[in-house]
C-alpha cells in the first residue's frame, strides 16, 4: 500500500491516465495525485520522467517499507529536510521544521554570501539554505530511504543537455519557430486545466504578454474570459501601464489592478518575511505579493505566468556578452561583426561603448577593471565589516560568472541561479494568499527543445529571444513584441527607501548586524542611500534582510 504527501500538480496528468488504463490501472478520482500513485506504483523511480508538472511529493510503500521523495525539475515546489538523531523531518516550509524544535541558526557562510555578492542562494551548494540544519532538496532530483537508512543522498533524474550539435531539430528555421510555438501553446493548454477559476499574470512585457494572448487564442469562441492581474506604479517612468492596456484592449480579458506603495511595502514587510523566511534582493517583491493578493480578492485561484522564459530565451542584457564570446571563440568572425552592429543599430550604441564609464571597462578592459575592483573593495571592506566579517569573506570562494556558451549560460541561470530566486518568491507570494501560479515556460519538453537550438535561435539580429518574438509575433501587438527594454514590476525603489518609516526599519537592521559583531559601528550609523561607486542603492537593504534571520 503506497502513501502520500504531495505538494503541486501535475500537468499531463489525463494523457498519463489514459496510458494507465491501457495497462490495466483503475481509479477512484478524478485527481493527478491518484495518478501518481498509479505511476509510481509502475514504473517506480522512473515515473518521475513521465511528469510535467511542479511538485515536491513523498511516498511511503508500507510493503516494501521504504520512503520515496522527489521535486520537480525546475524547483517550482520547495522541500526542506532536516536529520535529527537519527530521525528524517521534512517540510514545505522552513517554519514547520522550527515548529517542532529544529534550532533557528543562521548559516554563516550563507549570509557572507548574501552580505558581500547579494546572492540569495549559494553559488556553490544546491541543497544550503540560509539555516543550518536545514537542508533543500535540489530542483530535479529525489532520494529515496529505507528503515537502515534515513540519511538522504540526493540523485538528479534530469538535467539540460546544452550539447546541441547531439540534438535532431529541423532543418528549416520555419519549422523549428513553428515547433516552438506548438510546444508553448501546449504546455499553457496543460496547465489551464483546473476545477477552480484561472488567470493570468500580466505584467505589460514580453512573456506575461504572450501568455495572455495565447490563453487568448486558446479559448476564443468558448466564451470564457480570463482575468488579468497587474501592478502600477502611477507616475513612475518605469510603470507598465500602456504597455498593459495594449493587451487588455487586444484580447477579451477582465483587468484587474493592484497599485503597490511605499506604505503597504511597510505594512506588509513582517509578512513578507514570515512567508520568505530567507532574504529577497528588493521590494519588487512585494509587487508579486500584492498581484497575489488582488487574485484572491478577486476569488480566482490560479493564476498563469511568464516567469522562467528570460533563463531559457536568453531575455537579460548580460547574455549579450556571452554570446559574442562564443562567436569570437568559434572564429565566426564575420557573424560576430553582423550581429556587433546589428546590436549598435537596435540598442543606439556601439557595443562595449557606453555613457557608463564602468561598464566601458568592464567591455573594453577586463582585467584592469578586475585589478580596480580588488583595490576598491579593499578599502571598501575596511570601512563596511568588522575584521572577523572581513576574514569570513575573504576565506569565501569568488563566484565565478564567465561562461564561454550562451546555452551553457543558461543552463546555470536555470539551475543554479537566478531562476531558483524567483520560483521562491513567487511561490511563496502566492502561497501566502493561497493562490497558485503555474509556468508554461518551465515544461521540460518545451527546454529540451531551446537548449537543442544553437545560440542564433535566442539572440539573432541583436534580438534577444528571436524565437520567441518570431513565434508570438502573429498574435501579440508588433509593441510588445519586438520591444527593446526590459522591465516587469520593477517599484521606485530608490524613492521608497526616502520614506523615514523605512529609513528606520533599515537603521534598525543596521544596528542588528553591529551588535552581532558583522558591520562596523560607523557604517551601522552611515543613513541610506544610493551608492557613489556602482550608482545603484547601497549595503543597507541587505543588512535590513540579513537581520531578520537573527529574529
Amino acid at each position: 500500500m503506497l502513501f502520500r504527501s504531495f505538494n503541486g500538480e501535475i500537468y499531463n496528468y489525463l494523457e498519463l491516465k489514459q496510458n494507465l488504463k491501457k495497462r490495466g490501472y483503475s481509479f477512484k478520482s478524478d485527481s493527478d495525485t491518484e495518478v501518481l500513485l498509479a505511476l509510481y506504483d509502475q514504473m517506480g523511480v522512473n515515473c518521475l520522467k513521465e511528469l510535467d508538472g511542479m511538485f515536491a511529493f513523498a511516498i511511503w510503500d508500507s510493503q516494501e517499507k521504504n520512503l520515496f521523495c522527489a521535486r520537480d525539475r525546475f524547483g517550482e515546489k520547495p522541500f526542506y529536510y532536516s536529520v535529527i538523531n537519527n530521525t528524517l523531518y521534512f517540510a514545505s516550509e522552513m517554519k514547520a521544521l522550527w515548529a517542532i524544535g529544529i534550532p533557528k541558526v543562521p548559516d554563516q557562510e550563507m549570509l557572507f554570501y548574501y552580505l558581500e555578492y547579494g546572492y540569495v542562494h549559494h553559488p556553490f551548494s544546491r541543497s544550503k539554505t540560509f539555516y543550518t540544519g536545514i537542508k533543500k532538496l535540489p530542483a530535479s532530483h529525489y532520494f529515496k530511504l529505507d528503515l537502515n537508512n534515513i540519511v538522504p543522498a540526493p540523485i538528479q533524474y534530469w538535467d539540460i543537455d546544452y550539447d546541441f550539435a547531439t540534438k535532431n531539430i529541423y532543418s528549416k528555421e520555419e519549422d523549428n519557430i513553428e515547433h516552438f510555438l506548438n510546444l508553448l501553446e501546449t504546455s499553457v493548454a496543460r496547465r489551464l486545466r483546473s476545477d477552480v477559476p484561472v488567470g493570468s499574470s500580466l505584467s505589460g512585457g514580453l512573456d506575461s504578454s504572450a501568455i495572455v494572448c495565447l490563453i487568448n487564442k486558446i479559448k476564443k469562441g468558448t466564451g470564457q474570459n480570463q482575468n488579468t492581474f497587474s501592478a502600477r506604479f502611477l507616475g513612475y517612468k518605469k510603470d507598465e501601464g500602456d504597455f498593459m492596456n495594449l493587451i487588455i484592449q487586444h484580447t477579451n480579458v477582465i483587468p484587474h489592478f493592484t497599485f503597490p506603495d511605499v506604505h503597504g511595502f511597510i505594512d506588509s514587510f513582517d509578512k513578507l518575511v514570515y512567508h520568505q523566511e530567507e532574504p529577497f534582493a528588493s521590494t519588487s517583491i512585494y509587487a508579486q505579493y500584492s498581484v497575489m493578493k488582488l487574485a484572491s480578492e478577486n476569488n480566482v485561484i490560479v493564476l498563469l505566468d511568464g516567469q522562467g522564459a528570460d533563463e531559457l530565451i536568453a531575455g537579460y542584457p548580460q547574455y549579450y556578452q556571452t554570446y559574442f564570446g562564443e562567436l569570437k571563440t568559434d572564429k565566426l568572425f564575420d557573424k560576430l561583426n553582423s550581429e556587433k552592429n546589428a546590436y549598435d543599430k537596435l540598442i543606439g550604441q556601439q557595443y562595449g561603448l557606453s555613457k557608463d564609464w564602468r561598464k566601458y571597462i568592464v567591455h573594453t578592459f577586463p582585467q584592469v577593471f578586475a585589478f580596480g575592483k580588488s583595490v576598491y573593495k579593499k578599502i571598501l571592506h575596511n570601512k563596511l565589516y568588522t575584521v572577523e566579517s572581513r576574514k569570513a569573506i575573504a576565506d569565501l570562494n569568488i563566484p565565478q560568472t564567465q561562461h564561454r556558451k550562451l546555452n551553457n549560460h543558461l543552463k546555470s541561470d536555470i539551475q543554479d541561479g537566478n531562476l531558483e530566486n524567483l520560483l521562491r518568491y513567487c511561490d511563496r507570494n502566492s502561497m501566502a494568499h493561497s493562490r497558485e501560479v503555474r509556468l508554461p515556460f518551465l515544461s521540460h519538453e518545451l527546454a529540451e527543445f531551446v537548449f537543442a537550438l544553437p545560440a542564433e535561435y535566442k539572440i539573432k539580429d541583436g534580438w534577444t529571444k528571436w524565437i520567441q518574438r518570431m513565434a508570438i509575433a502573429p498574435f501579440v501587438p508588433s509593441r510588445i513584441t519586438w520591444r527593446k527594454d526590459k522591465i516587469g514590476y520593477e517599484p521606485p525603489q530608490e524613492d521608497w527607501v526616502k520614506n523615514k518609516k523605512l529609513e528606520m526599519l533599515i537603521m534598525d537592521g543596521k544596528e542588528v548586524m553591529y551588535k552581532h559583531r558583522f558591520i562596523t559601528k560607523a557604517e551601522s550609523q552611515k543613513r541610506p542611500g544610493i551608492s557613489s561607486a556602482t550608482g545603484s542603492y547601497d549595503k543597507s537593504w541587505t543588512y535590513l534582510m540579513a537581520a531578520q534571520l537573527f529574529k
